[in-house]
C-alpha cells in the first residue's frame, strides 16, 4: 500500500535511468528464450531484436485506436498488470509467415481488416512466448499465472480498462526480409522495481522524505476516519 501511494503522488517509481537500464537489461535476456521458441514454432527463420526501451505509462501503452493489432494483459500473484503485451498488424503477418512458410524475398502483405480466428489464435502463441521469456524462473520471477487471458481485439481493447501508472515499455523488432513488426512489452515500474533489484531506486529515506512531502503539500486530498469507540 505504502508503494502504490508514493506511486499515485510522485508519478514514478524508482531512478529513471535504473528502471530503463533493468528494463533493458530483462528484454535483452529475453531474446535468445524468445529465439529459441520462435525456431520450435515456425518453419521458417525470424529474427528478433531488441529495438527500444522507454519509460512511459501502463495507460499510454494502449495500441492506437483503427489498428488490427492485438494486446494481452498477463497477472501475477503481486499484480493484476504484470505485463501488457501489444502486438502490431505488421508482426502478426511476419508471425503468420513464419508458421506457414513464406517467401523471405517477397514483402509481408500487413493486415488491413479484423483479426480472423486463426490470426487471434497466432497472436495468443506469441503472446505465450513472450510472456514465458519475461516470467523467468527462481526467486526474481514475476509469477506470471498461465494460460495468459484470451486475446483483445477491435473494439474490445478501446473497452479494456487499463490502470494507469508509470511504467518501463520495452519494444522488440520482428524482422522477416525486408519486413518488419512490432512487438511491445510494458511492465509497471513497481513490478519491475519488486523483482528486478537493479531496478530499485538508491535514493535516501531522507529524499524520499522530502519529496513526499512536498508532493503532500501540493496535493488536494479527502480523508475519511472511522475511529472505533
Amino acid at each position: 500500500m505504502r508503494d502504490r501511494i508514493v506511486e499515485r503522488l510522485t508519478g514514478a517509481t524508482g531512478d529513471p535511468k535504473a528502471v530503463e537500464e533493468a528494463a533493458r537489461a530483462v528484454g535483452e535476456r529475453c531474446v535468445p528464450e524468445i529465439l529459441a521458441a520462435f525456431e520450435e514454432a515456425f518453419a521458417i527463420p525470424v529474427s528478433l531484436e531488441c529495438a527500444s526501451v522507454e519509460i512511459t505509462r501502463l495507460a499510454d501503452s494502449r495500441p492506437a485506436p483503427g489498428g488490427f493489432g492485438a494486446m494481452s494483459i498477463a497477472t501475477s500473484g503481486s499484480s493484476p498488470d504484470a505485463l501488457l503485451l501489444v502486438i502490431d498488424a505488421d508482426a502478426l503477418a511476419i508471425a503468420l509467415c513464419g508458421m506457414f512458410g513464406a517467401d523471405e524475398d517477397m514483402p509481408v502483405v500487413p493486415i488491413g481488416r479484423p483479426l480472423s480466428t486463426i490470426e487471434i489464435d497466432v497472436a495468443e502463441q506469441l503472446f505465450e512466448m513472450f510472456a514465458n521469456a519475461f516470467n523467468g524462473s527462481g526467486d526474481r520471477s514475476f509469477g506470471i499465472r498461465f494460460p495468459l487471458p484470451a486475446p483483445i481485439v477491435g473494439e474490445e481493447i478501446e473497452k479494456q480498462v487499463i490502470r494507469d501508472g508509470p511504467a518501463a515499455r520495452i519494444v522488440f523488432n520482428l524482422v522477416f526480409g525486408e519486413s518488419r513488426g512490432q512487438v511491445a512489452v510494458t511492465i509497471p515500474q513497481r513490478v519491475l522495481v519488486e523483482h528486478r533489484g537493479e531496478g530499485r531506486a538508491k535514493a535516501s529515506n531522507a529524499a524520499w522524505r522530502e519529496r513526499f512531502s512536498e508532493e503532500v503539500m501540493r496535493s488536494t486530498v479527502s480523508l475519511r476516519a472511522t475511529l472505533p469507540l
